[in-house]
């Protein structure tokens, strides 16, 4: 049954028993301080039923016409709440003029439909009339009337992280966060102000008519990064503001760690973080842009900002290859630029209460995290493969090889990296391998001489080259002989390095030059576009691969980067 509601003091009780089919209600006397909304808001839940059918409010009677206009205010924003109490028609009963309400943040709630102020006199005739808003009036007549900001001693920042990591939970796991700091962030008036912009009139039509206590209008995604055992950092002061939370059912079964503290730079973190950073622990790390509070609610260059100080330190300094995913409210198109331009390997723009992101949006940018999870997570041999090149260099400065193709080597051991950390295409990747390929020749050059076309000579031995062939070219791993037969073609790569290998190192290995012929094989089947050898399967270990299609994904890097490491390591001990 329908009821009015009446909300006054002990002589509006008085003056509401001639209402039918009202009920009174005690209008509390709040300061109206953060702390006094959200009680407001919490008295609102508790004793608005959601069957009324109008809102009276005594605003002659009471000794603060503010947290009048703040409760009527406070009501139409608690739709979730009480349904469609929220859209109930509001009399300010009083006999002030419209100029004497006006001068709170709360008088907007005037100019609203719905909303009128009556004198006694004419409050019986008014709500005869009055309907409440309708949902698809609820935008059009209501919010997009009202203008409401945040807390200022709080921040944006602040704001951001409590409103965007509970969007981000509602839109990947179909509920809001449980945690204290945004259940209290919840029950501001702002925050109810911003979630309602954020609500189409189907969607509001679906919270009026839902008895589901839960807000979520989102089904939970069940296709969730594999983060199993995976040791993962989150870099941000204000993690304990959902953060922290969030990531963690996002990334189930992972070893989360967390640097909460105020930072300005990589120095600034705790010790036992640095080191373990350091020494490459980190499977991933999300970094927040902004990690030292309201000082840095100003600063406009964004290589200022104590997140893009941490990322050039870890990408520069440390090891290019581990994983960064920059947590920011801006998108700005020079903070992105800035944030690409110093290794980061994705983003995720926290959706901030100042801007009225649609679902579908919020939904796209989750989506895109989840992918840039996995991706970042796949690629965690980046960070092994540059630890590698980095021994690689060093080992390279002690050869007996030439200053000027240590130069040659090192610098394609950069571009091929580079090209295999930006790779996104089978091109791309294909292309990174190509360039690490090259170093063979490059070595080949240093270490023997060309006589003509199908003879070389080792230099410091001036012994001819042998020429060699494999058992079973079938076969990955194949013993590599000398056939005692020159041949008729000319010396091929693969076969200089096997003369690098067996006559000038020493080498013991016997599957080694097989190893190579197929690694080179492999860059002229694409070079050359032959699809017949790049669908040649070659057994390895009893089993039949197209190894020659590796050189479309970070397999075939990876298997050519650690030959062409083990043969300089080999010719750094024996020739050093």
């Amino acid at each position: 049954m329908e009821q009015i509601l009446v909300l006054g003091n002990e002589e509006t009780r008085s003056w509401s028993s001639n209402i039918p089919k009202s009920f009174f209600l005690q209008m509390p006397s709040y300061s109206l301080s953060e702390d006094g909304e959200n009680n407001l808001m919490e008295f609102i839940i508790q004793n608005v039923p959601e069957d009324i059918s109008a809102v009276i409010i005594d605003i002659d009677h009471s000794s603060n016409r503010e947290i009048c206009l703040a409760f009527a205010m406070a009501l139409r924003l608690c739709i979730h709440d009480i349904k469609a109490a929220a859209l109930a028609p509001i009399v300010l009963m009083s006999r002030m003029s419209f100029e004497a309400l006006w001068g709170t943040k709360y008088s907007q709630i005037i100019l609203t439909k719905a909303v009128i102020c009556e004198s006694p006199d004419n409050i019986i005739g008014a709500i005869d009339v009055l309907k409440p808003l309708s949902a698809d009036e609820y935008h059009d007549n209501f919010l997009n009337l009202i203008k409401l900001f945040p807390n200022a001693a709080e921040g944006r920042h602040s704001l951001a992280n409590q409103w965007g990591a509970n969007v981000l939970n509602r839109t990947l796991l179909g509920r809001d966060l449980d945690n204290p700091i945004i259940r209290k962030a919840k029950q501001s008036l702002y925050f109810k102000y911003i979630r309602a912009l954020t609500y189409k009139p189907q969607q509001i039509s679906s919270i009026i008519s839902s008895n589901n206590d839960n807000e979520s209008l989102l089904s939970a995604i069940e296709d969730l990064p594999n983060a199993s055992n995976k040791n993962i950092l989150l870099i941000d002061d204000e993690a304990d503001k959902g953060w922290a939370t969030v990531l963690s059912d996002i990334c189930k079964g992972a070893n989360l760690e967390l640097s909460q503290k105020r930072v300005n730079d990589f120095n600034d973190l705790d010790e036992n973080i640095r080191n373990k950073i350091k020494s490459d622990y980190y499977d991933l790390i999300f970094l927040d842009l902004r990690l030292n509070g309201l000082n840095e609610e100003d600063i406009k260059r964004p290589e200022d900002f104590s997140g893009v100080k941490i990322l050039q330190k870890i990408k520069d300094k440390i090891n290019r290859g581990i994983q960064v995913i920059i947590l920011t409210a801006s998108n700005k198109a020079w903070n992105m630029k800035i944030l690409l331009e110093s290794g980061a390997d994705g983003y995720y723009i926290k959706e901030s209460p100042e801007y009225a992101f649609p679902q579908s949006y919020s939904e796209k940018n989750a989506e895109t995290l989840l992918d840039e999870i996995d991706i970042c997570l796949e690629r965690g041999y980046l960070k092994v493969l540059f630890r590698n090149i980095e021994r690689l260099k060093h080992i390279l400065s002690n050869t007996i090889f030439s200053e000027s193709t240590n130069n040659r080597i090192t610098k394609q051991l950069d571009v091929s990296y580079l090209l295999l950390n930006n790779a996104k295409t089978d091109e791309e990747f294909a292309y990174s391998y190509i360039t690490l390929e090259a170093i063979f020749e490059i070595i080949s050059a240093e270490l023997l001489e060309k006589k003509n076309k199908r003879e070389y000579e080792i230099i410091d031995t001036a012994e001819t080259c042998k020429n060699w062939d494999l058992r079973n070219k079938r076969y990955y791993e194949t013993e590599c002989y000398d056939t005692k037969t020159p041949s008729l073609n000319d010396y091929p790569t693969w076969k200089r390095i096997c003369s690098i290998y067996y006559q000038l190192l020493n080498g013991k290995k016997p599957f080694f030059g097989s190893k190579v012929f197929h690694l080179i094989e492999t860059r002229n089947a694409f070079i050359h576009n032959n699809k017949e050898d790049q669908n040649k399967r070659i057994r390895i270990n009893q089993e039949e691969k197209l190894i020659y299609k590796d050189i479309y994904n970070k397999d075939g890097f990876v298997r050519l980067f650690d030959t062409i490491y083990e043969l300089i390591v080999l010719i750094a001990n024996s020739l050093s």
